[in-house]
């Protein structure tokens, strides 16, 4: 894949990125639009330093095989992508990190009042704790679900342009690549 094309892919992917931490950020400890741009750009950088980077150094590893070698080519997106991915986690909610977030009382959220009417629950304080505990596990939820489509595919797709349909038809790669 031409490195133009792997760094719009990457700005897109980290513009999705943005837009789902933002969405589902704690709002207690809100990130400012500054620093949603300034982190924006650093995961955008981050994602393409890690791609061009591994696009680099893997095909000159000497101490592996040459399969190994196209074997960890094909997993460079996926290593792009995971941990720019939680870089963008991180960097959009260090806010939370730093204030705290809210915590309430376990099953609390809402409760009713003497008019029967739902009531906010009433936060219990702020965590710096729970803010690094939630923040710590979206990144990791971000590099799981982002494994089954960007690693399972390449690596099928490269044992399946071993076997003879593709060696004789390999035209056929496009097709199958894209289902």
């Amino acid at each position: 894949m031409p490195k133009t094309s792997s760094r719009t892919w990457q700005i897109a992917n980290q513009s999705l990125n943005v837009a789902i931490n933002s969405a589902n950020a704690n709002k207690s400890t809100p990130l400012s639009t500054t620093g949603m741009i300034k982190s924006y750009f650093m995961a955008v950088s981050a994602s393409c330093s890690v791609a061009l980077g591994l696009n680099s150094i893997v095909p000159r590893l000497k101490s592996v095989s040459p399969s190994t070698k196209v074997i960890l080519g094909r997993l460079v997106p996926f290593a792009a992508v995971a941990s720019a991915g939680a870089l963008n986690v991180f960097l959009m909610r260090s806010e939370e990190i730093r204030q705290g977030i809210d915590v309430y009382p376990f099953n609390s959220a809402t409760s009713e009042g003497n008019t029967g009417e739902k009531v906010p629950a009433t936060s219990l304080g702020k965590s710096q704790k729970a803010a690094t505990i939630a923040v710590g596990e979206t990144a990791i939820s971000r590099v799981v679900t982002s494994t089954p489509v960007m690693v399972i595919p390449p690596l099928l797709l490269l044992r399946f342009q071993k076997t003879e349909l593709l060696k004789k038809r390999p035209y056929l790669a496009m097709p199958i690549n894209i289902g």
